[in-house]
């Protein structure tokens, strides 16, 4: 089943060596590993109704957004707009997708009937209210996780082994000075 397909993939990703880049291998073999979720139907059935709450509650989002800029959305308006929007930031191509964003979504929402000049205002206050929304929310889980903004930048650094981890010659951290390590 699930199981022998993902250890094929993994055998076959891992005798891929010359083949394919190692940073390719290493992110195929993270999402196979990340399937593992798939493999009983309790977990697969739990992930399939978090996500929809999710995109559900986005589009609420984009549905509530749009009454408080006075735009008349139906639901399935509001599902559009939010497919759009998440299409409009699938590739970055500026700083949180400034210009992009705005641009494309303000084409989206006059083609379902708003008059230009309020789906401009609709598409610059959904990305400032949503933009407001995400940084808080990742700032609250990298607290809650307790994630320092040095953890955040480790791709920019060499991998460090850890402060107690003992050197070749067998001494633990800063016992190399002859003072203990905090």
């Amino acid at each position: 089943g699930a199981d022998e397909a993902a250890r094929s993939i993994e055998r076959w990703l891992g005798g891929a060596q010359p083949r394919v880049p190692r940073r390719a291998r290493e992110a195929a073999l993270g999402f196979v590993r990340g399937m593992t979720l798939f493999r009983t139907p309790v977990a697969a059935t739990l992930a399939f109704v978090l996500s929809l709450a999710a995109w559900l509650s986005e589009a609420a989002a984009y549905f509530l957004i749009g009454r408080a800029f006075g735009l008349d959305l139906s639901a399935a308006d509001s599902v559009a707009i939010m497919i759009a929007a998440n299409l409009l930031t699938a590739l970055p191509l500026t700083p949180f997708g400034l210009g992009v964003y705005e641009l494309g979504l303000q084409e989206v929402v006059a083609a379902l009937g708003a008059e230009r000049d309020r789906a401009l205002a609709y598409s610059l206050g959904s990305h400032a209210l949503l933009s407001v929304w995400i940084i808080a929310a990742g700032a609250t889980a990298a607290v809650l996780m307790r994630i320092r903004a040095g953890d955040l930048l480790y791709l920019s650094r060499s991998p460090q082994p850890p402060r107690s981890a003992p050197s070749p010659d067998g001494v633990v951290g800063s016992q190399r000075n002859g003072s203990p390590d905090p």
